[in-house]
């Protein structure tokens, strides 16, 4: 998490504040995550 500090300091340097919901996606499963979506999507799953 970003300290108060952090976040007003990145909002005013033009960062986008958003939430994609309540899941974390941790950078380590990322990689495989969008992997699994590209395949689904191409019909190779």
């Amino acid at each position: 998490m970003w300290t108060q500090a952090e976040r007003e300091l990145l909002l005013s340097s033009g960062a986008v504040d958003l939430k994609l919901g309540r899941t974390v996606l941790r950078t380590s499963s990322a990689g495989p995550a969008a992997l699994a979506v590209l395949n689904s999507a191409m019909g190779r799953w």
